[in-house]
Formats: C-alpha cells, structure tokens, sequence
C-alpha cells in the first residue's frame, strides 16, 4: 500500500471508500471517484425536485451511483434510475445502494440512452466526460481513474451535445437536464442547450467560484 500510495495512487483506491454528500460509498478502478464539486450536482438537482410533481429522475454514467442514491436519499418520494455502461459498474452502484438502506433507488446497464429508449423522466442529471484529449495532464488524470469517465472529443463537448440532443426525447415536457461541465465550458454548454430549444437555461457555480453546472427546461 506504501509503494502504491508513494506512486501517486489516491487514497481513496487504497481504501476503497469516498465519502460525498454524508455516505461512504465504494469506489474502485472502474469508478470516477466522486468529487465534492460534485455535489453542487445535487443540490441543485434537489432544489428543482421541490415540486411535488416532479419525481421520475434518471442518472447518466453513475458509477458509484454516488448522485442517484444521494437524490434518491433526500427525496423519498422520487423514483431513480442510474445507468451506466458496464454490468461491473452496475453491481458497485447497487452494492452502495444496499448498503446504505435506499429503496426507491435501482440500476440498469445502458450506454447512454440505448437501452432505455421507452422510459421518460421529469429530470435527467449527468457528471459525463467533459475533458478534452489534449488537456495537458490527462495522462495524470487518467492514471488511476477509467479514461472512459474524463475524456471526451470534440474539446470535451461530445459526450455533452449527445446528452442535451438525446434528452429531448426522454424529457417529460418541462422536464430538467442538470449537467456537470469543465469550469471553461459554460458559454459552449449554454449554446448547445439554445441550439436544442431549451428553456431556462442557467449555469451554476462551484464551490471554487467556477462555473461547473447548467441546467434548461424542455420547452
């Protein structure tokens, strides 16, 4: 563990827990590990989901299903779904929900929206890959972490434009998309949630102060 940890390896790995919104939760190499800006995420999302109308909520690429139990944690009343490409990742997200007691919670493998084209939903919330190939560090970044969960082409906008394009469709009317980006992305995310016609479109500070979360209402 010494040598692992003097090479660079988080802590979090050597342990394998991270603690994000109050819960522990299991993490291993196939996960993101779930960063506190993340939570911002959250608290948004919850802020939205005051309505009590509101409570069907998909969660795009859950890994460690981290955001989906943490919403589904405060809103007993919602019903979450988290997706995410492999069935390994899936099983990790479903131990966490186990093990912190959270029922009206479940998880599914889907790539994106491919499986789960005839579900709708009132709020799609999303941390994608949003870092460019290019970015300077990414081979630091990508060490111990999936390269599948950072990068993203298309100056790490691809991932992004296919979830505002595709969410269209798996949006109830003035449904929510709430998404993570990189703290240099907001214009872009801005403009791709217009160029689809969304609604109330808005981006959020981090606890850094750097732009990190927009979110729009389907029309």
């Amino acid at each position: 563990m010494l040598i692992e940890r003097k090479n660079g390896k988080p802590i979090y790995l050597l342990i394998g827990r991270k603690e994000f919104w109050s819960s522990n939760f299991i993490i291993s190499n196939e996960t993101f590990i779930p960063r506190s800006d993340t939570e911002r995420l959250v608290e948004i999302s919850l802020n939205l989901l005051k309505d009590s109308f509101i409570n069907k909520v998909l969660d795009l690429g859950t890994g460690t299903g981290a955001i989906a139990i943490s919403i589904a944690k405060e809103r007993k009343n919602s019903k979450v779904l988290g997706i995410d490409r492999k069935n390994s990742i899936i099983k990790i997200a479903k131990l966490n929900a186990r093990r912190l007691k959270i029922k009206n919670v479940r998880f599914m493998k889907s790539n994106w929206f491919k499986s789960i084209n005839k579900y709708r939903f009132h709020l799609i919330v999303s941390n994608p890959p949003y870092i460019c190939k290019n970015y300077p560090n990414i081979k630091e970044y990508s060490k111990f972490e999936p390269k599948h969960s950072l990068v993203s082409s298309s100056s790490g906008l691809n991932d992004i434009r296919i979830i505002i394009k595709k969410s269209c469709k798996q949006l109830f009317n003035n449904g929510w998309l709430v998404l993570e980006h990189g703290y240099n992305q907001g214009k872009s995310v801005r403009k791709l949630f217009c160029d689809f016609n969304y609604k109330n479109v808005e981006s959020f500070l981090d606890y850094g102060e750097k732009e990190r979360v927009t979110i729009g209402r389907k029309p």
